[in-house]
């Protein structure tokens, strides 16, 4: 129809343009660093399908190929130039609690929500071989929520996790959430 605007879609553009924008300013170069809070983003999944496409390119190849990994270091290793990554901040954990690199259980009467610290996130080939100092060899898949509804789901990142102790997350129900 004429002089219709499909805002879901008005918005979806308007932050993948300023997501690509932000991702490709000349100023930072190739391998810099760029720190995101996802909260601020009226829809954050455009985040990662950016940083997937600008990566895609970067690599010369498709956007397949390429996996995920997590590193709960923070900005620790902010300065490590093996590659453009990103450092998501803002994010919340529900049915266990993050401390150091391992997964521990919430007090009995603790807050709902824990404050995650925050995740530098890279795309890497498929065929590479891990780094460990960028990805944990045990590590379990969490889902990452838009909010506590867990209506809306984002994507999965990996926390640092034992296997003898994966079961008992899964159970548990450990989820991420976008803080709000």
């Amino acid at each position: 129809m004429i002089g219709t605007v499909n805002h879901d879609e008005y918005n979806l553009t308007f932050d993948f343009f300023c997501i690509s924008v932000c991702l490709s300013r000349s100023d930072t170069g190739p391998r810099a660093t760029r720190r995101f809070n996802l909260s601020t983003l009226l829809n954050p999944e455009t985040l990662f399908s950016a940083m997937r496409v600008q990566h895609a390119r970067e690599m010369k190849c498709s956007m397949n190929d390429l996996k995920m990994v997590c590193s709960w270091k923070g900005s620790q290793n902010e300065d490590d130039s093996s590659g453009s990554k990103m450092i998501i901040e803002g994010l919340l954990i529900q049915g266990a609690v993050l401390r150091g690199d391992k997964l521990v259980d919430c007090a009995a009467y603790g807050e709902e929500l824990s404050p995650l610290p925050p995740v530098s996130i890279m795309f890497e080939p498929l065929d590479g071989e891990h780094r460990p100092d960028t990805y944990a060899q045990s590590t379990l898949e969490v889902p990452l929520y838009y909010n506590l509804s867990r209506e809306k789901l984002l994507g999965t990142l990996t926390l640092p996790c034992s296997q003898q102790d994966r079961v008992k997350w899964i159970l548990a129900s450990v989820a991420i959430f976008i803080e709000s």
